[in-house]
């Protein structure tokens, strides 16, 4: 395996930064089905393309979305022989843009990037027809009152364009504050949390059995 300068996603036989088992470990935390013909995917930040071409090696139809054109994008693209649907866009013109509603959305390290979180959740929110797959950085703590920093300047990383550092639970709260019927945290890193956002409650079951809602003494 050859490591390419500028890959951020490995693919077999190209070493990026991320390996690729590790992108493998972050796919199954998804709890995805194997099989995902005739789902429609999003992969929002799509960058080097792993979550989608993998998306699409599953079956599913699938739409890429970056902010600009990613070299390393269309010759995996080509590469592969993928038919993925490819648009350069910013994150808010994503609702204006056409491309409807999808089963399945990947927004994996893209809230941190953004200047209005919430704002990009609810437009997440308007785009997820099942589930919604969100990753982002954290910082530490659980405190009672979820909490984020904000970083004016280069403060996370040395990045410009690094915004805020939530703590899991302010994740989680703005995931069921954008309209998410239900959220589900998947897994907990020292600096990452993955979270599913659902859009519909679980189903009631068949057979209910009568539960105690309320006991009160007079």
């Amino acid at each position: 395996m050859s490591r390419l300068k500028g890959w951020y996603h490995s693919f077999e036989g190209v070493e990026g930064v991320i390996p690729l088992n590790w992108l493998r470990e972050r796919w199954r935390r998804f709890r995805l089905p194997e099989d995902l013909s005739g789902k429609r995917a999003l992969d929002i930040g799509a960058w080097d393309g792993w979550f989608s071409f993998e998306a699409e090696r599953r079956g599913a139809s699938v739409v890429s979305v970056d902010r600009e054109e990613i070299a390393n994008y269309l010759t995996m693209y080509r590469r592969l022989g993928s038919r993925a649907e490819y648009r350069n866009l910013e994150y808010y013109e994503i609702p204006t843009a056409g491309l409807g509603q999808f089963d399945i959305v990947f927004c994996l390290c893209v809230l941190y990037h953004v200047r209005h979180p919430l704002l990009a959740l609810e437009i997440l929110c308007g785009l997820t027809r099942d589930v919604a797959l969100v990753e982002t950085f954290i910082v530490p703590g659980e405190p009672e009152i979820p909490v984020a920093e904000f970083y004016e300047l280069d403060q996370l990383n040395g990045n410009q364009d690094n915004w805020w550092g939530p703590t899991a639970n302010c994740v989680l709260a703005m995931c069921r504050a954008a309209g998410f019927a239900r959220v589900e945290m998947l897994a907990l890193d020292e600096m990452n949390v993955s979270v599913a956002c659902y859009r519909k409650w679980l189903s009631e079951p068949a057979d209910p059995k009568p539960r105690l809602q309320i006991a009160r003494h007079s």
